[in-house]
């Protein structure tokens, strides 16, 4: 139990090092004052960007594996389908206007959604290539949530007055927490011995983590001095981690049944994003944002209740999210 918990913890170490950059930019931006007692100007000049939105969306995890000897070469295909997600999203940029530092910018960003409606879907198959379906069982995702913290630094390159460029990089952590409860067997040939129709008792869990670096880039387009558009693209180098509890397989293990485990996949995230001044420094914000985080070749590592562990191909893991966002912004 107690490796397990760490592995929840990871999410420890990106919130400090948050917490840690913002807190250095602040005090570059703050600049100082002399011992003389006479105000000596800031040697940086800057502003502070807070923004604040709601996204609603929809989106998808899915993963299969293949048996242990490679055939079939898909046995088993789980999907996860987040038909309704509410996202709360809050973030800041730091923007150095003057000094060695000018047009440098540091941002911390997080957000948190809620599933408000979904489903599974578990398929199991005889033969490869998805051929000779035996299992077929539906259930319903209950109490799921999805997270997602991004670190970035970049730098702004006026063109005009009507386009600024800034090529950034950055780190980010995406999960996404799955319950399934209230299961439904619709297809059930040999091997699988499960009767048809709904059964009692199904409360499994499936816990994904993604993290590495990005590299992206960001383009404002400036209408007038009231309307702004900006067009964000991140290219994402990651790893992906996942840990299981099939709380009605007797001959697994719990809380841990089976972890997996990819390396060397990417991801990309692409965001569109409309900005009005309603009130002086005050902004509001209407977006469009899709993320996808994509990994094969990987590993299955499943855990028996009698101690024992087989490893398995992880064929491939995927993660999808469209959302649309309204928001505000304000300047400090």
């Amino acid at each position: 139990m107690g490796e397990y918990q760490n592995e929840r913890r990871r999410i420890t170490s990106p919130h400090l090092l948050a917490r840690m950059v913002l807190s250095l930019l602040l005090l570059n931006a703050g600049g100082s004052y002399g011992q003389d007692g006479y105000g000596v100007a800031p040697l940086y000049d800057g502003h502070l960007d807070v923004f604040v939105n709601v996204g609603y969306g929809t989106g998808q995890l899915d993963w299969n594996i293949a048996d242990t000897d490679g055939s079939p070469n898909v046995l088993s295909e789980l999907i996860y389908d987040a038909d309704q997600a509410i996202v709360v999203e809050a973030g800041t940029r730091l923007t150095i206007d003057s000094g060695p530092l000018d047009h440098w910018f540091g941002e911390v960003k997080g957000w948190i959604g809620f599933v408000e409606d979904g489903n599974s879907e578990d398929r199991d198959w005889n033969a490869d290539n998805r051929g000779d379906l035996f299992s077929l069982s539906q259930s319903e995702l209950s109490g799921d949530d999805l997270r997602r913290l991004s670190l970035a630094l970049g730098y702004e390159f006026p063109l005009n007055q009507y386009l600024t460029l800034s090529p950034m990089v950055g780190y980010a952590y995406s999960e996404q927490n799955t319950q399934v409860t209230n299961g439904v067997q619709i297809v059930s040939e040999p091997p699988a011995s499960g009767a048809l129709g709904p059964f009692d008792g199904l409360n499994s869990s499936y816990e994904a983590e993604w993290t590495g670096g990005w590299v992206g880039g960001e383009a404002v387009i400036s209408f007038s001095k009231l309307h702004d558009l900006s067009l964000r693209f991140e290219y994402h180098f990651t790893s992906y981690d996942a840990v299981a509890n099939w709380n009605l397989r007797t001959d697994l293990a719990h809380p841990v049944s089976f972890r997996h485990s990819i390396e060397d996949q990417y991801g990309l995230l692409a965001q569109v994003q409309y900005r009005y001044p309603v009130y002086q420094l005050l902004s509001l914000m209407l977006g469009v944002d899709y993320e996808m985080l994509k990994g094969e070749e990987g590993t299955d590592m499943i855990f028996f209740s009698d101690g024992t562990n087989i490893v398995s191909p992880l064929n491939e893991a995927n993660w999808e999210l469209l959302r649309l966002t309204i928001g505000a912004n304000y300047r400090f």
